[in-house]
């Protein structure tokens, strides 16, 4: 068994991820944004799924060209659990309340640029 710890640095931006454990098929972190802050991050390449620890926003995921599904949107809180399949488009909106989630995704890695 390994134990990770998440390492945060500060982000003018109000945007942060602290990548928490990585293992060869599975990765997590917490990902945190303050009140007011833009969710900029783009689709990826892995599967990923977000438990709301706390705060207030509106989150959207909506499929990518040729991909099938139904894109959502919905209000988001303290344990809401979203599940975003690999290629959607995603992110929180409406931030009133500092999000903090817990992200988990898999494959690990496959976004990471191969050295």
């Amino acid at each position: 068994m390994d134990s990770f710890d998440a390492r945060f640095t500060d982000s003018p931006t109000g945007v942060h991820w602290a990548e928490a454990a990585t293992t060869a098929g599975l990765g997590a972190g917490v990902y945190s944004l303050r009140a007011g802050a833009e969710d900029d991050q783009g689709p990826h390449l892995e599967d990923e799924v977000y438990v709301v620890l706390a705060g207030a926003a509106r989150f959207a995921a909506h499929p990518g060209a040729g991909q099938p599904g139904t894109g959502w949107e919905r209000e988001v809180g303290p344990g809401a659990t979203l599940v975003v399949p690999a290629g959607w488009h995603h992110g929180f909106t409406a931030i009133t309340a500092d999000v903090t989630a817990v992200a988990v995704y898999a494959p690990a890695g496959v976004d990471a640029p191969t050295p």
